[in-house]
């Protein structure tokens, strides 16, 4: 095996008689070091884009939730706070009703989720860093605000600052048919936007964030819950075992919820779009390292009187072979390490100097990049892969037969 990759050095780096040989060769380990990079860099980018998806959704939603099972709404007991509260790691504790609402703003008008929180909730509210216009406040004194996104407050035409009220409507679930009194059926509430927040979730596009007061006048609850929303202490480490705990603690006719199960088609949306686009990747590479047999194929012709030199010397048919299958192959290697080479140093670089900021309307943010040891195992176990099934396709050549 030494003796057969010493001979596939020479033969790599050796002057060919036919220049047209080292220029496929160089041409094949570019393409591939190119999608190497490429690699390296686009999923690193999936993988900063996620996180800031992540870290962007953290602001208004709970390391878990627990709601009711079967039902839209339930009526918490002492039960499940008692549970709750010996839990050390659980920083804040805070109570949701959640629910589609009719809004209606300067003669436009939508169906958006309305969120109600406490006040737990608003004391440890993290979404000022997200808000785009007007405050993060909730209240005013005795006047209850509201925070809309900034997708609903563009199709609706919301200005914070414009005293023009917002109005919430929900059917009254205690009313009955009147016919004299249509307004009885539908419950009202109208409240002042005070701030316009945004969020890169497109799940998340329609949202109204208001006091749970609101809501529980809105749809006529008085002891009734959406969910519980749960949040960490910031340096817990193990949260999965936490909320492995948790789903055994609590009675089975609630459902403990993490970020994923909260959110289940927007991960896997996720998930599926780093895989096309590695997928897509892999097949440009794979046509590019097509052109090694091409030029291995041509080394092989000029070679044949080596082939017979060698063969009468004593080599067998199998070292024969090895040198070749090593030739190939070793063009695949040193792409993929100069490709390497270069994509981490450019993730690396964004990392530590963020030269590449985001678009106009987030221009103070680094565009959000990072490097993951599992990308790059992955990486070069695929590109070394399929650069050796490339290299054994040179065992074809009749002269090697």
């Amino acid at each position: 095996m030494k003796l057969a990759l010493y001979i596939a050095k020479r033969y790599l780096f050796a002057k060919k008689s036919h220049n047209i040989i080292n220029i496929i060769s160089a041409i094949s380990a570019v393409g591939i070091a190119i999608g190497t990079a490429a690699l390296i860099i686009i999923l690193s980018i999936f993988n900063g884009f996620s996180d800031y998806i992540k870290k962007s959704l953290a602001s208004i939603e709970a390391d878990v939730i627990i709601r009711a099972k079967n039902d839209k709404s339930f009526v918490i007991d002492s039960v499940i706070t008692n549970k709750l509260e010996k839990y050390k790691s659980v920083s804040t504790l805070s109570y949701v009703i959640e629910e589609n609402v009719y809004l209606t703003y300067n003669n436009k008008s939508c169906i958006a989720r309305v969120k109600g929180v406490d006040t737990t909730f608003e004391k440890s509210m993290t979404i000022s860093k997200d808000i785009r216009s007007g405050e993060a406040k909730l209240h005013h004194g005795s006047l209850s605000l509201a925070l809309v996104s900034s997708q609903l407050a563009q199709e609706l035409e919301i200005n914070p600052y414009m005293q023009e009220k917002l109005q919430l409507a929900y059917p009254n679930r205690k009313s009955r048919f009147a016919f004299f009194n249509k307004n009885s059926l539908v419950n009202t509430y109208q409240i002042f936007p005070n701030g316009i927040f945004e969020l890169n979730s497109k799940e998340k596009n329609k949202l109204l964030i208001v006091p749970i007061e609101v809501m529980q006048d809105l749809l006529s609850y008085k002891d009734e819950l959406s969910y519980i929303e749960l949040r960490f202490s910031r340096d817990i480490k193990d949260k999965a075992s936490i909320i492995k705990e948790l789903k055994a603690s609590i009675d089975s006719k609630y459902l403990v919820q993490d970020r994923y199960e909260q959110n289940p088609n927007l991960y896997k949306m996720m998930r599926y779009e780093k895989l096309s686009i590695y997928m897509i990747l892999i097949f440009i590479i794979i046509i590019i390292s097509l052109n090694i047999f091409g030029s291995i194929s041509m080394l092989i012709i000029e070679k044949k009187d080596d082939i017979k030199i060698l063969r009468s010397m004593g080599a067998t048919s199998y070292l024969i072979k090895q040198i070749f299958i090593f030739e190939a192959w070793l063009v695949s290697i040193y792409g993929l390490i100069i490709g390497l080479i270069i994509g981490i140093s450019l993730v690396l670089m964004q990392e530590k100097f963020a030269f590449i900021k985001m678009p106009i309307s987030h221009s103070n943010e680094a565009y959000p990049i990072i490097l993951n040891f599992s990308d790059i195992s992955i990486t070069i176990a695929t590109i070394a892969i399929i650069g050796y099934i490339i290299s054994l396709l040179s065992l074809t050549h009749k002269e090697l037969r």
